[in-house]
Formats: structure tokens, C-alpha cells, sequence
């Protein structure tokens, strides 16, 4: 009895070690194949399709005779609202001065970006801007759209605050639409395929009776021929 059970015992020992090493061994093996090293996968080139990036169609910019715009903006100083200087507002291509101050809200990398610009500077801004758009063409018969570059919100910035009569808020205005109806695109659509960035509020240019002298703004937006012009307006207005 004495020396059976050893045996029994040595016998079964050996058969759990040798489950275990094998166990142990196809573990191994199986955690070497999982995390072995492959060689890096080819590039592939990949043709990606791109659409069209003026998809829609290409803007042309009016070069309006310069009192329309290039002349009101080097009089900047000739303006009847005082109380602001038209020219420090209109530096930097319409974005004003820069902004300063401002550590601690922006990151510092950030704040050359930062500009303190006025509301009515907008015109200035967009034309700016424009000129540079990607999909702006210099032929007129590649256009979709018409972009006429009038400064009227500077043009009648002169005249609102003091006793002008309305021939004189409106003069700019009727000068540009003199010269902007005899262009061949305008005489296509009638103005429909045209606009405007108008840089004041929209109540600035909407007066009603056109030879009032006692109405505030003018009557630019009443125009008959301004009637298919799109404008672009800080503001709506809420009652149209």
C-alpha cells in the first residue's frame, strides 16, 4: 500500500507539468504571432474628385469711375459725423485699427488677427475682399454675377447730420445708376443678376419721398432701377 501511492502520485504530477508547459507554449507562440512585425502596406494613390470650386458660377467687380468709391474713401476727413474719425475707422482695408487689450480673453498668437472695426465699414471691407475672390472673373461674359463696388454709405455720411438738401444726399447714388444702366451686362438682365454691399443701416437709404429736403437718408433703395438689384444690408428689413 505503502509504495503505490508514490507512483500514483509521481504519475500524475508529470501528466499536469507536461499540460502545463504546453498550455504555456501555445500561449507564447500565440502572443508572438499576434505582435509579430509586418512590413508597412504600400501607398496607394488615391484620385480624389474635387468639385468644382466656383461650381455656381464666377462674380465680376465693376471698376466704377473712382468718385464712386476710390475718391469718397480718400476724403474720409470730409464727414458730417463728427464725432468719430471716418479714417482711422476705414484703415486697414476696412477692418480699422488694431485691436488692443485683449490678452487676456484671446491667446496671443491670436490677437494680430483682431481689429476694432466699425459696423458702417462694411462696402469697404467686401470690396476689398472681393477683389481677391477666387472665383472673380475679368471677363463679363464668364460672370454669373455683377458686384458694384459704390461706397454709398460714405457718400451720404457727408450729408446726413447737417442741412443738406436731397438732391445733394442723392447725387452719388443717381450718378451710379446713371453709369451702371449702360453696361451691357445691366441692359441683359435689367440689374437682376447684380448687387450691392450697402455699409449703414438699412433705414439709412430707404427715405420715401424722393425730393423731400425734411426725410432722413436717401432714397436710394426706392430707385425704380434698383428694384432687382440684390442688397446686402448689416441689417433686414423687418417690414418687407
Amino acid at each position: 500500500m505503502y509504495t503505490l501511492f508514490p507512483s500514483i502520485k509521481l504519475q500524475i504530477s508529470s501528466q499536469n507539468c507536461a499540460f502545463l508547459a504546453s498550455t504555456i507554449l501555445l500561449n507564447t507562440l500565440i502572443f508572438l504571432f499576434l505582435n509579430r512585425p509586418t512590413p508597412p502596406r504600400p501607398l496607394q494613390s488615391t484620385q480624389f474628385e474635387f468639385p468644382n470650386d466656383c461650381e455656381f458660377g464666377k462674380v465680376y467687380v465693376y471698376d466704377l469711375p473712382p468718385i464712386l468709391n476710390k475718391e469718397l474713401l480718400q476724403s474720409c476727413n470730409n464727414s458730417a459725423e463728427f464725432w468719430s474719425s471716418r479714417c482711422n475707422d476705414l484703415s486697414n482695408g476696412g477692418f480699422g485699427p488694431h485691436a488692443t487689450g485683449l490678452e487676456l480673453i484671446v491667446p496671443q498668437n491670436l490677437t494680430p488677427a483682431w481689429y476694432w472695426t466699425n459696423l458702417y465699414a462694411g462696402e469697404v471691407v467686401y470690396h476689398k475682399r472681393i477683389l481677391n475672390y477666387k472665383c472673380r472673373t475679368l471677363n463679363q461674359d464668364q460672370a454669373v454675377a455683377f458686384y458694384i463696388p459704390f461706397y454709398v454709405g460714405l457718400s451720404i455720411g457727408k450729408y446726413l447730420w447737417l442741412n443738406h438738401t436731397a438732391n445733394n444726399i442723392d447725387s452719388h447714388s443717381l450718378m451710379m445708376l446713371k453709369w451702371v444702366k449702360n453696361q451691357d451686362p445691366w441692359k441683359r438682365q435689367n440689374g437682376s443678376d447684380h448687387f450691392i454691399m450697402l455699409g449703414r443701416l438699412t433705414w439709412d437709404f430707404r427715405r420715401i419721398t424722393p425730393d423731400s429736403d425734411n426725410e432722413w437718408g436717401t432714397s436710394l433703395l426706392n430707385m425704380p432701377l434698383m428694384k432687382n438689384v440684390l442688397r446686402l444690408t448689416p441689417e433686414r428689413n423687418v417690414c418687407r
